[in-house]
């Protein structure tokens, strides 16, 4: 079977997480060394250690990357180890932070919520890539993925979230032109609701579900598909470019309104 990204190295931020590690799975099974990266650290081992089981390559560096000095280590750890980085993907983020009071209105939203739900979901990201850039160029090919959601288009009950991943469009494309003389491409995938595993309440499932067109989670792999299309030769024409793995939701609807979702979820 073909192995596309042989020979190639990549890191992923979050790359435990629900779509993280579905993403780390696929490059590496596309031939990559993936390096996956995750405050968890024995989630992250585990994952790897799977991953090598199914014959891949895969390594644990776990580092929390909204914290600069660490992402500096978790880089120069990452060149020590493999030399080289080809494919940078940004899947660290999520709704709920530690610390955070949870969803409510733009009114009512404390600042501190602000600034530790912009730091994990827009400053972990500039962090990732102004660390990995250096050695992403001298690959001659670098490719950076950001993953951003499905919140871009408005969160009811969730400014700051929805600020962090619209920002990430922006940084994204800035960096896709900055350095488009390079070789490198930088692109954003925006996924929408995801297979977890985790059971809702009917009614929260039959709300969320109205979002959207095609009336389905999406599964993580099928993101992950999307990324390694991206990080892969077939992508190589493609920068700056903003990928809507949602079900058909790219347009402006009636907002998804996580004050009112909260109400229809356990207590």
């Amino acid at each position: 079977m073909a192995a596309p990204l042989a020979g190639k190295v990549a890191l992923v931020t979050g790359g435990a997480g629900l779509i993280g590690s579905a993403i780390s799975r696929r490059l590496a099974h596309e031939g990559a060394t993936v390096f996956i990266n995750g405050r968890d650290a024995a989630r992250a081992e585990r994952l790897a250690v799977e991953v090598r089981h199914q014959g891949g390559a895969a390594w644990a560096l776990p580092a929390d990357v909204r914290d600069e000095a660490q992402v500096a280590a978790l880089v120069g750890a990452l060149l020590e180890q493999s030399g080289r980085l080809d494919i940078l993907v940004t899947a660290a983020g999520g709704v709920s932070v530690a610390g955070a009071s949870g969803p409510a209105y733009a009114a009512d939203t404390r600042l501190d919520d602000w600034h530790r739900i912009l730091e994990l979901n827009l400053t972990a990201t500039f962090l990732a890539i102004r660390a990995a850039l250096p050695a992403l160029i001298r690959s001659g090919a670098g490719r950076i993925v950001t993953i951003s959601s499905a919140g871009q288009f408005g969160v009811i009950g969730l400014a700051p979230y929805a600020a962090a991943k619209s920002a990430l469009l922006g940084l994204t494309r800035t960096v896709a032109l900055e350095y488009a003389r390079e070789g490198l491409t930088a692109n954003v995938v925006v996924p929408h609701l995801t297979e977890s595993g985790r059971p809702r309440p009917p009614e929260m499932e039959a709300t969320l579900l109205a979002q959207v067109p095609l009336r389905r989670y999406a599964r993580p792999e099928e993101i992950a598909g999307v990324v390694a299309f991206l990080a892969g030769p077939d992508g190589g024409y493609l920068t700056g470019q903003v990928l809507h793995v949602t079900g058909g939701l790219d347009w402006l609807g009636p907002g998804l309104d996580l004050v009112a979702l909260r109400r229809l979820g356990p207590r």
